[in-house]
């Protein structure tokens, strides 16, 4: 549902939405590195990274799950009231990824049960395809946050 919010207002959202991004893109880096690892054929703890994983991608349910929300609810009406017209289009994409990443996030969710599920044998089977969703994970993210800190620049200079 879209929620009608003051100027004062949409200038503090769009603030916290730069400060999660930063922590989003902290755990990014982090969660780059345990899929590098997963994949990393040398490397035979499997279980730790995939713990670690999982707790990142707790951080999806509790974390991006909402901030999704709420962008689509408060900050991406706004700017679409105040951006000009051929950039507006910006928003449906934004939309679009949000989409696309939380595929992602569930095709994790699924491969890290089944290495839970599995015992040891299953977390070695899965930390590969573990590792290559996770990083697929990383560079959709980061990708988004790119093009919204952008989006919320050019909003903030309107703000």
């Amino acid at each position: 549902m879209t929620e009608v919010i003051d100027v004062q207002e949409a200038a503090a959202l769009v603030q916290d939405m730069h400060q999660f991004h930063y922590r989003a893109w902290d755990r990014m880096d982090n969660m780059e590195r345990l899929a590098r690892r997963l994949k990393d054929k040398k490397d035979s703890d499997k279980a730790g990274p995939l713990k670690e994983i999982d707790e990142v991608r707790t951080f999806f349910r509790d974390g991006v799950g909402p901030h999704f929300q709420m962008e689509e609810a408060k900050i991406y009406p706004l700017v679409k009231t105040l951006l000009p017209p051929r950039k507006r289009i910006a928003i449906a994409f934004m939309i679009k990824e949000h989409r696309a990443i939380w595929r992602h996030v569930m095709q994790l969710r699924d491969l890290l049960q089944a290495a839970r599920e599995g015992g040891a044998g299953a977390q070695v089977e899965q930390a590969e395809p573990v590792g290559d969703v996770a990083l697929q994970i990383v560079r959709l993210v980061r990708r988004h946050i790119t093009k919204e800190n952008m989006i919320y620049q050019t909003l903030e200079g309107i703000l």
